[in-house]
Formats: C-alpha cells, structure tokens, sequence
C-alpha cells in the first residue's frame, strides 16, 4: 500500500516542498511528517467521527469546509521558514 498508493500520491507534495525548500520560502520536512499531519492530524474528525462530536459542544458542530480550509492554514503556516521573508 505505501509503495504503491501512498508514496505516490504524495511526490507531487513533496516535490513541491522541496522546491519551496531549496528557494528559502519553506521548511524541508519528511515525507512522514506530512503524511501524519495531513491524513491523520487533519483528517481525524472525519476518522474519529464519536470523538469528534464530543466537541460539539464547545466548537459547535463540525463544519467541514472550513475544518478543511482551517487545517490547510495551519499546516502551511508551520511549514513556512520561519527566516523567510514573507509574501506581500
């Protein structure tokens, strides 16, 4: 499955990481690291259906284009170079 699947679906993420990387504008990351944040960090809500209606309560129900938009911000930004000039 990783050979097959997972790997591939992720080079073209990490080709442009590695890019970003080599231009200054990104941290350089493992593949690992990017794999668990986004498939199981991110996607937890959806996976963990029961626990995630647990906060309900103090979120509010899930919304799931803007958990989506909202994970995506947050991922990017960590992965930023924190030395990097930023964008205008």
């Amino acid at each position: 499955i990783v050979s097959q699947f997972v790997l591939p679906a992720l080079s073209t993420s990490m080709a442009a990481i590695d890019r970003l990387a080599d231009a200054g504008r990104m941290r350089r990351v493992p593949a690992r690291v990017v794999l668990f944040l986004v498939a199981h960090g991110a996607a937890a809500p959806f996976t963990l259906r029961a626990l995630s209606e647990r906060f309900d309560c103090v979120d509010g129900p899930l919304d799931p284009d803007r958990h989506i938009e909202l994970a995506t911000d947050v991922i990017m930004t960590a992965l930023l170079d924190p030395g990097a000039a930023q964008p205008n």
